[in-house]
């Protein structure tokens, strides 16, 4: 999405104790609503050297359904796997807001160390001076243009 722009900021000018942010706002915001199948039920399979294994499943995305269970078995711990497909099937609704963004603007002021040039004796600025700093972006494309504006 490009958005043209046109927002009030200073660069490099003394400003008010201010700092403001405008934009990065939802809007033409659409809701789809869509039905999902999941699976669920008693799983159940048996292991290739002969070991039952169950597991009752509340919700899976895929019907098939991998069992893992330890069990104690002639004085140690072994892992049991098998797969097996969930019986019952259902449906949720599952809702998704898509929305576009305004272009977002921020003004940050800080203040300004005095910045001094032996070399060329130039003082490029003085100590106390308030400082505009700007950003812009647009989350949904790119800006297309940036306008400043200084006393109007």
């Amino acid at each position: 999405m490009k958005f043209l722009t046109s927002t009030t900021i200073s660069l490099l000018f003394a400003l008010p104790f201010l700092a403001s942010a405008a934009g990065d706002k939802k809007v033409k915001c659409e809701t789809t609503t869509n039905q999902l199948e999941y699976y669920y039920g008693l799983a159940s399979c048996s292991t290739f050297d002969g070991h039952f294994l169950s597991e009752y499943v509340s919700k899976s995305y895929s019907q098939w359904y991998t069992i893992i269970q330890d069990k104690y078995d002639n004085g140690s711990w072994k892992n049991y796997r098998c797969s097996s497909n969930l019986p019952n099937s259902a449906y949720e609704t599952i809702s998704d807001e898509s929305c576009q963004y305004t272009p977002k603007a921020s003004i940050n002021r800080h203040y300004v160390e005095e910045s001094y040039d032996s070399r060329t004796d130039t003082t490029y600025y003085a100590a106390g001076v308030i400082v505009a700093q700007f950003t812009f972006s647009d989350r949904d494309g790119e800006v297309q243009k940036v306008e400043k504006w200084v006393n109007g």
